[in-house]
């Protein structure tokens, strides 16, 4: 057999082969697709530690990247579980989740979760203090007898441990807040405080005493999931094999802006004590660096460079000053006179800047060249490089890079262009940068090619030899500023090639063809359009048919999806309405119990405005839970007699402190002749909580936020007009925004670029409830300025018989004499259970426990007839539930037991719920949380 058959058949043999072999490589991948272990990650918000914790945002941070670079090395997909720490905490001893990132290492969480063998990262800590106390210093003894702040939590331990180890005796004072703990160093309250080292603090006016140490914190695990430690653990162990300076590279991307580098040393103090401005001299007609603008202003990145840079130090009394050269060398000139302090931009090498006497910082911005040639690659070993005459930049390029090559020099970039496309030199140098603006849009130099060179150019600040202080200081806030901030800024100032008339027509000719060539076309195109109309008319009603008749068929399936979407929505509704009320129970009771006990004035206006917030939730509750409502799509106005003041005293309490920690000034006024008006006040309380919560979010703190409540003549006979008006000195609204303020999802612009969220429904569920109240709303605003809304209601005077209702019911309360019943409770919550029992006993009712409805059965049975005179019964319990119950009671054989008074008391709060109640043989029912007065309204009624 000859050597070419043989090859053949080799041939024909491998591909055969690989044919054979291909369905094994699907079945892997699609194996490999389904065994994707979901993984649930609690995900909450933490800065540049871990950002973007609500669905759809853009997430980001040292943990995210963190978990993506582990997905990397697993079969994991991530289904990210949102909240606060402390609720996704929760939900990992729970199982809830299966992973959550950040935790360091306490004996006492082993119980409730795993840690793998590796830490993800180290907190670093730092004892900071005030600026001027030079009294306090790294050494022990200073330290001595001094005040101490600190987080709690881990901070704290570390805190104690480090005056532990040094012998230092000194107050230790905690915080749940990093503003307050900065606050009290300012004020003096504390000498020291110690914060991680990545931690934001607001403060500029610190110094760092000492460095305390460190703390491992770690990807932890959920108890029930072994699987996921095991998959952890290897990921881990491949990862930092793979990237062993990652944790270092991640803290220095996300991190490294934080209180202690961001710290002035003592030169660098110095530097900004004697110098009241920065003069920054800058070479012009070199967009997107630098340049001077037609007002004479300097433009580019430079502008923007130079006052970040000392932001990010924190320095404010500096001011830069900025001047223009036409050439480096006048620039150079003007450094060494000492008429600037600095140039921008320069080669970032020691080397060529040492041969024009200066010192480079390091690098603000990597930029590259390109290298423009005509024909063939060059030969840059030895070829003839056309350089622009007064760009030191690029000649110190060159030097270094072509150092074989000749020089020849041009006035202007086109003249070094025009040199390589008329073959005078075999090459010139741009800035990458700057490129397209001579060579994407000049066609004239289309025949001209260009190659970027290997290898990043940092551009940096040239200074004098021996200005060392001021290297220091722009070395430090260059190595704090983001990588790419320069970077990002060259968009704004990319230079606009201006193409003159004549070179326009000459390289777009066909412009002047074009014209004549639409006419011939529009008129064919409209010939064969006319001929064609008839036809497709004819199709489309054919099309339109068929389509009318998908389109039945379509709705009827929508109608059966939305009724077994309305189905599961009813179910949702009951669980949330249940889940719901029973912490508030717990709220308001216990609300109620500590009001008895209180005595000092300030806590118990504490807990009436605890109880009016309660108050306030669980009417929205009710309103937005009510099934009839929601499932009808309509909504009904429930008027009673309403005291005015308590309205406007209900919704101000509900912000008067998040408006003190703002630091705005909310005031309230009323002016009314008739206090008692018939009004829907859930209705009333939701629409003006809608206003006044945007009011006091866009306003910033020292602003002002205004209610005025007014009384207006109405022209229906025993009816008022009540005008409110809540104005704000806010971030205001733009006029073109206004017409669309009341649209579903609506939000401002500058409301999105503020970093304050929301839904944007706010504004449409108040102008839905004005129209169902029948008045009306005006917004007048200016952007910033704040804004006002003017809402106007009709409201029906109340007679003096709903007054009189209204004070006989609030003078009566519990109105009626329960001492001496003794009373059997069905509740399963032990805690529910606690906060019934102390109410009924407090007004003199006996009353015995039971934990289910099963034991609530046998006490009936196991005690003698008239031993109970009621039996209050909780809905859903175990072993028997209230129903079942009370059926089971009503069954019994002694006539006495089996009529003994029944009252629902329960979180099952529907219209739906009193009617299975009441079906079920009970005789009242109480929704969840309990009011008092009608608990004890709803006994008495039954008992008589």
């Amino acid at each position: 057999m000859g050597l070419k058959k043989r090859k053949q058949m080799k041939s024909v043999a491998f591909l055969l082969a690989i044919v054979l072999l291909l369905p094994l490589f699907s079945i892997n991948v699609f194996a490999k697709t389904e065994d994707k272990k979901v993984v649930r990650v609690a995900y909450y918000e933490d800065h540049n530690f871990q950002a973007g914790a609500s669905e759809g945002a853009i997430k980001s941070g040292y943990s995210y990247e963190y978990l993506k670079r582990l997905q990397m090395h697993t079969n994991w997909e991530y289904e990210y579980v949102y909240g606060d720490f402390s609720e996704v905490y929760d939900a990992l001893v729970n199982g809830d989740v299966d992973i959550i990132t950040g935790l360091a290492y306490k004996e006492e969480r082993e119980e409730f979760m795993s840690y793998p063998e590796l830490s993800m990262g180290q907190t670093l800590y730092s004892l900071i203090k005030k600026q001027g106390r030079d009294d306090l210093t790294s050494n022990p003894k200073s330290l001595n007898g001094k005040t101490f702040g600190a987080l709690e939590g881990p901070i704290l331990t570390a805190l104690q441990n480090y005056l532990n180890e040094n012998g230092i005796d000194g107050e230790i004072i905690t915080y749940t807040d990093l503003y307050e703990s900065d606050r009290a160093l300012m004020d003096g309250t504390l000498d020291v405080v110690l914060l991680e080292s990545s931690a934001q603090s607001a403060l500029k006016e610190i110094e760092v005493v000492d460095e305390v140490g460190a703390n491992d914190y770690y990807v932890c695990v959920a108890k029930n999931r072994p699987d996921i430690l095991e998959d952890l653990n290897n990921a881990q162990r491949e990862l930092f094999h793979a990237k062993p300076r990652l944790k270092e590279e991640l803290y220095d991307k996300w991190l490294r802006r934080n209180v202690q580098s961001a710290t002035l040393n003592a030169t660098e103090k110095e530097w900004v004590e004697t110098h009241n401005e920065f003069r920054v001299g800058y070479f012009n007609t070199y967009l997107p660096y630098s340049d001077t603008d037609d007002t004479g202003n300097v433009t580019g990145i430079v502008k923007d460079v130079v006052p970040e840079l000392l932001n990010t130090l924190n320095i404010d009394n500096v001011e830069p000053v900025f001047q223009g050269y036409d050439t480096y060398d006048d620039m150079l000139t003007a450094l060494q006179a000492g008429e600037i302090d600095a140039i921008f931009p320069v080669y970032s090498e020691y080397y060529s800047a040492e041969s024009y006497g200066i010192t480079p910082t390091d690098g603000v911005i990597n930029a590259y060249y390109n290298l423009v040639y005509k024909g063939d690659y060059p030969n840059t070993e030895n070829s003839r490089i056309a350089l622009r005459k007064s760009n030191k930049l690029v000649q110190a390029y060159a030097m270094i890079q072509f150092p074989c090559c000749e020089i020849v020099f041009c006035d202007t970039v086109q003249e070094c262009l025009d040199a390589v496309l008329e073959g005078k030199v075999d090459l010139t140098l741009i800035n990458g940068l700057r490129t397209p603006s001579y060579m994407l849009y000049d066609k004239k130099y289309s025949s001209l090619r260009c190659s970027q060179l290997a290898g990043n150019v940092p551009l940096g600040f040239g200074l004098s030899v021996n200005d060392g202080q001021t290297a220091e200081v722009l070395n430090h806030a260059i190595g704090l500023i983001d990588s790419d901030f320069a970077l990002g800024q060259t968009h704004l100032y990319e230079q606009e090639y201006k193409m003159t008339t004549s070179e326009f027509l000459k390289q777009n000719w066909w412009i002047i063809v074009l014209p004549v060539m639409i006419v011939i076309l529009v008129i064919l195109i409209s010939v064969i359009a006319a001929f064609r109309k008839n036809k497709k008319i004819l199709v489309r009603e054919a099309a339109y048919n068929k389509e009318l008749t998908e389109k039945i068929r379509e709705i009827s399936n929508l109608q059966q999806e939305a009724d077994a979407a309305n189905k599961a929505k009813t179910e949702f509704l009951f669980n949330v309405s249940h889940d719901i009320r029973t912490p508030m129970n717990a709220i308001t009771g216990y609300s109620q119990l500590m009001k008895k006990e209180l005595t000092d004035p300030k806590l118990i206006e504490y807990q009436e405005k605890i109880d009016a917030s309660a108050k306030l939730l669980l009417s929205i509750i009710n309103h937005v839970l009510d099934m009839s409502s929601i499932e009808s799509g309509k909504e009904h106005i429930n008027e009673e007699c309403t005291y005015v003041p308590d309205i406007a005293a209900t919704i101000i309490n509900v912000f008067e402190e998040e408006a003190r920690k703002k630091k705005i000034n909310l005031n309230c006024n009323i002016d009314y002749e008739h206090n008692y008006i018939l009004c829907d006040q859930t209705k009333m309380h939701e629409l003006y909580t809608n206003i006044l919560s945007n009011a006091i979010k866009y306003t910033p703190a020292g602003g002002n936020v205004d209610v005025l409540i007014e009384e207006l003549p109405s022209e229906r006979d025993g009816y008022l007009t009540c005008r409110t008006t809540i104005s704000d000195t806010g971030i205001g609204m733009s006029e073109e925004f206004l017409p669309h303020i009341f649209d579903s999802f609506s939000r401002e612009r500058n409301s999105t670029t503020s970093g304050i969220q929301g839904t944007g429904l706010g504004m449409s569920i108040v102008k839905k409830l004005v129209d169902l109240l029948d008045g009306t709303i005006e917004v007048e605003s200016e952007l910033g300025k704040g804004s006002t809304f003017i809402v106007s209601l009709p409201h029906k005077i109340a007679t003096e018989a709903d007054i009189l209702q209204v004070n006989v019911s609030s003078k009566e309360g519990v109105g009626f004499a329960l001492e001496g019943k003794h009373i059997l409770l069905a509740e399963d919550n032990e805690l529910n259970a606690e906060i019934a029992i102390a109410i009924l006993e407090d007004v003199g009712v006996q009353v015995d426990w039971a934990k289910n409805g099963k034991h609530c059965l046998e006490q009936i049975e196991n005690h003698p007839t008239g031993t109970y005179d009621l039996i209050l019964m909780d809905i859903q319990m175990p072993v028997m539930n209230g129903y079942e119950a009370t059926k089971a009671i009503r069954s019994l054989a002694e006539k006495d037991k089996a009529t003994i008074p029944i009252v629902a008391m329960t979180a099952n709060a529907f219209e739906e719920d009193k009617k299975d109640a009441f079906a079920a043989g009970m005789n009242g029912h109480i929704a969840k949380p309990l009011n008092l007065d009608e608990l004890f309204k709803q006994l008495a009624d039954v008992l008589s």
